[in-house]
């Protein structure tokens, strides 16, 4: 209800004095653990939240991904791993291609049965983003959309090994900084203020930690599916 409240707040101001947006994303998501001789999982529901305000070519926007899945790790034992991702940054349009920059905060889970490895990290992260018309009318349009993210992290691990104490041991590694690679390309429709886009999406979470750990990258592959309005 807070939500609802602050989007139609936000809206009243907009028409004086700029533009609201809110996209809600609903992904279709695969991930590549970590865990050396374990393969890409099945896809999951994910989901992401934009909530911007742009008045002329400036703005700001805040972002939140949730991602919170379990798979055998082995027969009748589960892997899970939950992310929780905010973004916070200022954005500045150039015609079709808008460039951000801010902060970023990445709540990061992975546990198994009585046991968990936990992180928080900070940093910055930056991006850019494209959109090329392919063809429109008046009031619609179909375009081309593309871009990619880059964020640098760092922080503390946390950890209960429980039983699987040689699984969970990532949580000895302190001072773990981070790499965030993200990608992504598709196609946007709009009629009036309301958005649809179908994307592909593709991240990379390269850790020290899981690094000297021995383990691998963390991919994620995402098929998504937006909505969004204008106000």
């Amino acid at each position: 209800m807070r939500f609802i409240c602050c989007v139609v707040a936000l809206s009243l101001c907009s028409v004086a004095y700029g533009q609201v947006y809110c996209d809600v994303e609903l992904l279709s998501t695969q991930i590549q653990p970590p865990v050396p001789g374990v393969n890409w999982n099945d896809f999951n529901f994910s989901s992401r939240i934009v909530l911007g305000y742009e008045h002329d070519v400036y703005g700001v926007r805040a972002r939140y991904w949730d991602y919170d899945q379990d798979f055998e790790l082995s027969p009748g034992i589960p892997f899970g791993f939950d992310f929780k991702v905010a973004d916070l940054e200022a954005t500045r349009r150039f015609g079709d291609f808008l460039i951000s920059g801010g902060f970023r905060i990445a709540d990061e889970t992975m546990w198994l049965p009585e046991s968990f490895a936990n992180t928080t990290q900070f940093g910055v992260t930056v991006a850019g983003e494209g959109n090329t018309g392919l063809s429109g009318g008046d009031c619609w349009g179909v375009s081309a959309v593309y871009g990619g993210r880059l964020s640098l992290l760092q922080g503390n691990w946390d950890y209960n090994p429980g039983p699987n104490t040689t699984l969970m041991r990532i949580g000895e590694f302190q001072n773990d900084t981070q790499s965030v690679t993200e990608a992504f390309a598709g196609l946007e429709g709009t009629y009036k203020n309301v958005i649809s886009r179908v994307t592909l999406e593709m991240q990379n979470w390269e850790s020290n930690a899981l690094e000297r750990r021995g383990w691998y990258d963390i991919g994620f592959l995402s098929i998504g599916w937006t909505i969004g309005a204008r106000f």
